[in-house]
């Protein structure tokens, strides 16, 4: 990453990573001590909420925000990954269970980065393999938490990178899409399964949009 290129997406995340944060919460100071580090690097596994409340003594949102939207590549990419992936358990939670928690979109530290993070990246011209599983992460995880909000928008946002040179990373946008639960996203999914469906289409993808196309048909989501 080009000094020029670090600092054009540090602007833009730090802009966003502010307004995530809001004025009451005071920044998080990265590295993290050894305990929040220990705490973020199960290999196999999301972290356990309940574990990461008990070792951190900010909120955790706003330090798992924070690790997120980070450009210091000297912070650990497995640590960041997690991170990222961790901040879908950190929506607002219900205020009188059994009562449905509150949608985690606009306005939510859960949505803002991850939205921030999906916005950034896309803007690079030439992603490094870190910048492609940052991103991956984030669609991911933006798919699970943002289920409850079902944004048009989330759609569009997820739907650019059905095409993406990578893969892995439009299986795992067929996915997300599949998670996010807008019927808005069965058209985007079909025109790229015609793609799939030719010689340079993967099998792998084609799974994937074919689940997500079931997900998003069988009645449980709603436009």
């Amino acid at each position: 990453m080009t000094a020029a290129r670090a600092s054009s997406i540090a602007i833009a995340l730090l802009a966003l990573a502010v307004t995530a944060r809001g004025d009451t919460a005071a920044p998080h100071t990265l590295p993290l001590d050894p305990l929040e580090v220990e705490a973020l690097t199960p290999i196999d596994t999301v972290p356990d909420s309940a574990h990461l409340d008990a070792v951190f003594t900010q909120p955790v949102d706003v330090v798992l925000s924070e690790i997120a939207l980070s450009v210091d590549l000297s912070v650990d990419l497995g640590v960041q990954l997690r991170a990222i992936r961790t901040l879908a358990g950190y929506c607002p939670r219900s205020p009188s269970p059994p009562d449905p928690p509150p949608p985690c979109g606009i306005g939510t530290i859960t949505h803002d980065t991850l939205t921030t993070l999906i916005d950034a990246y896309a803007g690079i011209a030439v992603p490094t393999p870190r910048d492609v599983l940052k991103l991956r992460a984030a669609i991911e995880a933006l798919g699970i938490s943002a289920r409850s909000a079902g944004l048009d928008d989330d759609v569009t946002r997820l739907g650019q990178f059905l095409d993406h040179p990578s893969r892995d990373l439009r299986a795992a946008t067929a996915h997300a899409l599949g998670t996010l639960c807008n019927t808005r996203a069965i058209p985007l999914l079909r025109v790229q399964l015609q793609f799939e469906s030719n010689a340079s289409g993967k099998p792998q993808v084609r799974l994937a949009i074919s689940a997500a196309l079931r997900d998003l048909g069988n009645g449980q989501c709603t436009p």
